[in-house]
């Protein structure tokens, strides 16, 4: 039900965060001692993709218009 535009970041968002939890996991949910942090090449690899589709989005729509 997202507009097309928006939907690549809302899924490059429930990525992220999805490693994240898999971080906390990897961490045995100990997040009060250790900071919780995703390494930046797993973020780049999941962030770059998005914003290359909703770029791609982006112009698709602007064409139409």
């Amino acid at each position: 039900m997202l507009r097309e535009e928006s939907r690549a970041c809302v899924r490059t968002t429930l990525v992220l965060h999805e490693g994240i939890l898999d971080e906390i996991v990897a961490l045995d949910h100990d997040v009060l001692n250790t900071r919780v942090v995703m390494p930046r090449r797993r973020r780049a690899g999941v962030a770059l993709p998005g914003l290359l589709t909703s770029a791609w989005s982006h112009s698709r729509l602007r064409v139409r218009s």
